[in-house]
């Protein structure tokens, strides 16, 4: 999450505010418990991850808007293993196609992701 703060900080500027002191954590867990408790006035993370704290205590936490543009999470391969690479990329866009993706989705994130790229983005 670190390389998308610059982002949140244009964002930010672009409304007259400032990102403020960037504090780093070994784990989410306690960054969550600095939140609740103040020392934070934010965390940021992935918006799957969040809907899940939320969920799991909403009377401590709330979802704020989305502060970077959207990433995707994809599969490592190993340089040069074209055919795995092949059967990752057949399966990903058959599920897609087929909508077992979003059932999928909806069944273990309460959510679907319609708008996934058809082809992998190489950059942030």
């Amino acid at each position: 999450m670190l390389k998308l703060l610059p982002q949140l900080g244009d964002m930010l500027k672009a409304t007259g505010g400032s990102l403020g002191k960037v504090v780093q954590y070994q784990g989410y867990p306690e960054a969550y418990q600095d939140l609740a408790v103040g020392r934070l006035d934010y965390v940021v993370n992935t918006k799957l991850s969040l809907d899940s704290i939320v969920a799991a205590k909403p009377d401590v936490f709330a979802v704020g808007q989305a502060v970077s543009q959207p990433t995707y999470i994809a599969w490592a391969v190993a340089k040069g293993n074209a055919g795995l690479l092949a059967v990752f990329n057949e399966f990903l866009a058959g599920a897609k196609n087929d909508g077992s993706m979003h059932a999928l989705q909806k069944t273990y994130f309460n959510a679907t992701f319609e708008d996934l790229p058809d082809h992998p983005v190489a950059n942030v």
